[in-house]
């Protein structure tokens, strides 16, 4: 349960950044810039990375403690 609702606040945060760093860097000069759109991605990657950890980590320790 709480997994689901992890990567759903993930999605959701990902989806702002990206909506606004697209319009950002398109009001800004006009096009696209790659630097923003890396920058989001790496960000967003890495946050996702960081939850599934977690959710690994804590998924090992209930197993521990059920044993």
């Amino acid at each position: 349960m709480r997994a689901s609702k992890l990567i759903k606040l993930w999605l959701m945060i990902t989806a702002f950044w990206g909506v606004f760093i697209f319009g950002y860097s398109i009001g800004k000069d006009g096009s696209l810039s790659s630097y923003y759109l890396y920058f989001w991605l790496m960000t967003s990657f890495t946050i996702f990375i960081i939850c599934w950890l977690t959710i690994l980590l804590m998924r090992s320790y209930r197993r521990q403690i059920s044993t």
